[in-house]
């Protein structure tokens, strides 16, 4: 069994601190927040990290702006 666990629980947190604590505590993924339109991660950079700290990408969460979707309503 491998266990993951999404970024977005640290809220504003940095990826690199997020991570750090994932391996701390042995973790084998992480799933990334995704929003859609935003630029959050630079790709090169978030793979030296992973391999750095012995983690995978499990999935990528879509988040969604359903506020602004209800706005419009």
């Amino acid at each position: 069994m491998q266990y993951s666990i999404s970024n977005w629980i640290y809220a504003t947190e940095d990826l690199e601190k997020s991570l750090q604590r994932l391996a701390k505590y042995k973790y084998d993924a992480v799933e990334l927040e995704g929003e859609p339109g935003k630029e959050k991660y630079e790709p090169k950079k978030v793979k030296k990290m992973l391999q750095r700290y012995g983690l995978k990408v499990s999935s990528i969460a879509g988040m969604y702006p359903w506020k602004e979707e209800i706005k419009r309503d």
